[in-house]
């Protein structure tokens, strides 16, 4: 079989980097031309008008979400699945963009809103474990339930659903299974750089300075008057940097006056906003 010219192998990023260097060659929009479209987007009460001010804002920043979503490769998503999360974050960026009160350039103020949205997609999605969708969806509603039943048990709360004893009796493993796994996450076995950042990531930076980093923002934490803060400053000082071992999940809930499951949420909470604001810094 002959063999392919390069011009005829493809990617499957390719023909979304045509039609970006297609709307490229327009050119930069100019701080006024950012104005003008922000004014219409806010108070064009033109439909057409809004959409085409919209589209134009979006195409001529296309380069720019592609530009930043390079920079976050190699952390367990896809170039493809980077730009498209970037995307979204450049598309809020639109709807909220005021130049008349920002005083900035759209592409500052975009830039922001891009990383954010990438950043959020590498700590939610990225996860080195892999827990079907159907049983992340069902331990979200068991919590989502276990705020009004507290002691019930996970069989209880099945039933309660729609379960049949036999789903029951073929789901509590898998449920016992998925939890083990992401629990793997917050066990105390790993540094704490590590569980923040991920192990790549601890080998591609200072260990000794995130540890650093990771201490002043707990610190910051305990000395927040926000409640939910120090709650995660507390649970990670237990759970993660205890001298003495590691506290089981309800040796710190008994302490704390909260459920096992409750401490291990806001364990997870913790760590996924501390690798935010580290990757960040």
């Amino acid at each position: 079989m002959a063999k392919k010219k390069r011009s005829e192998l493809t990617t499957p990023l390719q023909p979304y980097f045509e039609d970006m260097t297609r709307f490229a060659k327009k050119g930069l929009l100019s701080a006024e031309e950012e104005r003008e479209l922000s004014d219409i987007i806010l108070n064009s009460e033109d439909d057409a008008e809004r959409a085409f001010a919209r589209e134009k804002l979006i195409t001529s920043n296309l380069l720019m979400v592609v530009n930043i979503a390079r920079s976050y490769t190699n952390r367990g998503l896809s170039l493809s699945d980077l730009i498209q999360e970037g995307n979204l974050g450049l598309i809020h960026a639109v709807e909220l963009y005021d130049a008349s009160k920002f005083g900035t350039r759209f592409t500052t103020y975009a830039s922001y809103w891009i990383k954010q949205s990438i950043l959020r997609a590498i700590i939610y999605t990225a996860d080195t474990i892999r827990v079907p969708v159907y049983l992340r969806e069902l331990m979200c509603k068991l919590n989502m339930m276990r705020t009004r039943f507290p002691d019930a048990s996970d069989k209880e709360l099945l039933l309660q659903i729609g379960y049949s004893e036999r789903q029951v009796r073929r789901t509590l493993p898998k449920l016992e299974c998925a939890r083990k796994a992401k629990r793997r996450e917050s066990e105390g076995d790993r540094p704490l750089c590590e569980q923040i950042v991920g192990k790549e990531e601890t080998c591609r930076s200072d260990d000794g300075s995130l540890f650093e980093k990771a201490i002043k923002r707990i610190e910051r934490w305990e000395r927040s008057d926000d409640p939910k803060l120090q709650k995660m400053a507390r649970v990670i000082r237990l759970r993660v940097m205890s001298d003495d071992g590691t506290p089981t999940l309800q040796a710190v809930g008994e302490e704390m006056g909260l459920t096992r499951e409750r401490i291990r949420q806001i364990e997870l909470d913790g760590l996924r906003k501390l690798k935010l604001l580290l990757i960040e810094d």
